[in-house]
């Protein structure tokens, strides 16, 4: 199981979710074949994504907040909006976070790199940490851990409050992030 670790980690970060207990009865060589088709098929349906989430990135520099709260909350899918954050600086992406209604800016989470999303989180006022990470925890339990691997012990505090929530979690999980279960436990 060492060498499927990572993949298997990987997989479900992609999702946010187990992948199926079935993958681990997979040789490692299956497993491999399997990891790099998913990742082909991510690579071909996301193909030219990039250069949109730019280009709209400089476009929404020149919107006033509040009408790009409104209009990204109303007609942006959660995903999108995190292709386009991804590509603002973290500076203009923490103006808006903020004023996003939770359940949207942990939708938005979701889809961000878990070390681009920890850094949005250390620099919000830690109320809003708060309110974010109980609602990641509650909502999506495997992207708050995997946040949680970049999160300094502040803020893994807050994560604390749900350890009997993260001990009832399938044990694929508890094994995959046994390090940050460790860490907020400690914190």
């Amino acid at each position: 199981m060492s060498e499927q670790a990572p993949l298997i980690k990987d997989l479900m970060e992609k999702t946010g979710k187990p992948v199926p207990t079935f993958f681990t009865e997979l040789s490692d060589e299956n497993l491999q074949a399997l990891h790099q088709y998913t990742n082909d098929v991510v690579d071909h349906a996301t193909d030219g994504l990039d250069e949109l989430y730019s280009g709209m990135s400089m476009t929404m520099k020149y919107i006033p907040t509040f009408m790009l709260v409104k209009m990204t909350t109303k007609f942006i899918k959660p995903a999108i909006s995190a292709g386009i954050s991804a590509k603002l600086p973290l500076k203009d992406a923490l103006k808006i976070n903020p004023k996003f209604p939770v359940a949207y800016a942990c939708d938005v989470a979701s889809h961000l790199e878990s070390e681009y999303a920890a850094k949005m989180l250390k620099e919000l006022k830690i109320a809003r940490t708060e309110e974010l990470m109980t609602h990641m925890i509650e909502n999506h339990t495997v992207k708050a851990l995997d946040i949680g691997q970049y999160l300094d012990k502040k803020q893994l505090k807050v994560l604390k409050k749900f350890m009997t929530k993260i001990d009832a979690m399938d044990s694929m999980l508890l094994e995959q992030y046994g390090e940050v279960i460790g860490n907020i436990r400690a914190a």
